[in-house]
């Protein structure tokens, strides 16, 4: 609304200056827009817009929300930085309302729901690395508690998810193992230039590689993806990589089905909340 009303700045001057009864209208109600007044709106606009935007980014319906909300938790934590050492005194009185407010909600660690950890994982391009900065960012005295805790329920959850789908591992391993033998069988003329022994040492040695390491560590070892656009189909990429990681996919698909857009998002981040903490302020 703010933004709306600032594009008429010029309209109201032009009809304080040109009509007589558009003055008087005025002034009978709330006052005639000072330039005080325009650069307050102007100042409270440069306030709200980011939260306006981070609030759609966590309250879709049509779309993955639950992996957003750490990114817009540390947004949120750059902004107030940033509006803190503006120089203006007025949003700097705001932003520790603002932060007091966020603090509320977001300031203890360890009390946030694991799901709003654990959904960052889930997102390839983000994974452990972009979840450890962040944690660093929001509560560095205690990252590191914060992040054990982490990693402990992660593997948990693996290892819960990983036992309910070991009868069908057991069968699928039962599966591959025969058709591994069947195809050590098969030894192409160019193999016995290396000795029969030493191909059954490197399969061998390949094999143990592989199973050394769990589905987990696999998807947490491999590079983040490297795709910020805004298209980037998170579910679509799980469904396009549940060969690779079924068990993963199917934490990713009931981790990101949670939606974030609770009551407890919706007061941390209302830009409602925020316009009568600028109210007040002004």
């Amino acid at each position: 609304m703010l933004k709306v009303a600032k594009k008429y700045e010029r309209a109201f001057e032009s009809y304080l200056r040109d009509d007589h009864n558009f003055f008087l209208d005025l002034i009978a109600r709330d006052g005639v827009p000072t330039f005080d007044d325009w650069d307050i709106v102007r100042r409270v606009i440069k306030v709200l817009e980011p939260f306006y935007h981070l609030t759609l980014k966590v309250s879709g319906s049509l779309h993955v929300t639950s992996h957003s909300l750490f990114e817009v938790l540390t947004d949120v934590h750059c902004l107030f930085d940033g509006w803190q050492d503006c120089g203006d005194l007025e949003i700097i009185s705001m932003t520790s309302k603002m932060r007091d407010k966020y603090n509320k909600y977001w300031g203890e660690g360890n009390k946030i729901n694991m799901l709003v950890y654990l959904a960052v994982i889930f997102d390839p391009r983000c994974k452990m690395s972009f979840l450890d900065f962040g944690v660093n960012l929001l509560f560095p005295s205690v990252a590191n508690d914060i992040m054990k805790m982490i990693d402990k329920e992660l593997h948990c959850l693996f290892n819960e998810y990983s036992s309910n789908a070991g009868r069908i591992q057991l069968f699928e391993g039962r599966s591959s193992s025969l058709t591994n033998l069947c195809s050590s069988m098969e030894i192409d003329q160019s193999e016995m230039k290396t000795g029969l022994a030493k191909q059954k040492y490197l399969k061998k040695k390949k094999q143990v590689g592989l199973e050394s390491k769990s589905e987990l560590d696999r998807y947490l070892g491999e590079d983040e993806e490297v795709n910020n656009s805004s298209s980037f189909d998170l579910l679509l990429w799980w469904k396009m990589n549940s060969p690779r990681f079924p068990i993963l996919a199917q934490m990713a698909r009931d981790i990101l089905a949670t939606p974030i857009s609770m009551v407890a998002s919706e007061r941390a981040f209302s830009t409602g909340d925020v316009f009568s903490i600028v109210l007040e302020v002004i």
